[in-house]
């Protein structure tokens, strides 16, 4: 009964307000973590907030993302973030370095920026059946779900960003 409320929670978070919900998560994890002369920066997770208006505006107004996306998908961006928090659970020496404060401000800026990009991502618009990337990527995604749970979110997102960038390099 406690994981299908879980899952609720999670999809709820998911449903409602995902464009402004990373903001949140990013500056309550950047509150907490700056040592105290530096808690200011964690207001910098707000930038997240004006990205992602201008990204879902784009995407609103664009015709050229029937088949990919271009740009950071404002879903798969919360995703990242909800998977951060769900790693922290993981007493692990290695996923303890992910929540550096200055880290998670690199991330702030770059994510915010691959939001507005012109980076041209894979759609699951497409059929699953004649996209062999599309079938690692699935399997490499309950991969990271079956061992890391909701954190594998995190990892996933990950590996979606740096598809695009791979598929950048490889097209030019």
């Amino acid at each position: 009964m406690q994981l299908i409320l879980f899952y609720w929670q999670l999809f709820v978070i998911l449903q409602t307000d995902f464009w402004q919900d990373p903001s949140a998560i990013a500056y309550q994890l950047l509150n907490a973590m700056l040592p105290d002369n530096l808690t200011v920066l964690a207001y910098l997770a707000f930038l997240i907030v004006p990205f992602s208006v201008l990204r879902l505006a784009i995407f609103n107004n664009s015709t050229n993302q029937t088949t990919s996306f271009v740009g950071l998908p404002v879903p798969a961006h919360a995703m990242l973030w909800v998977g951060l928090v769900f790693l922290k659970d993981y007493n692990w020496e290695w996923t303890q370095h992910l929540y550096n404060p200055f880290l998670l401000l690199f991330f702030v800026v770059i994510f915010s920026l691959l939001l507005v990009s012109k980076l041209e991502l894979f759609s699951l618009k497409e059929n699953p059946l004649k996209n062999k990337f599309l079938w690692v990527f699935l399997l490499l995604t309950l991969f990271f779900l079956f061992f890391f749970h909701l954190g594998g979110l995190f990892f996933s997102i990950l590996l979606y960003v740096s598809s695009g960038i791979v598929s950048l390099f490889k097209n030019n």
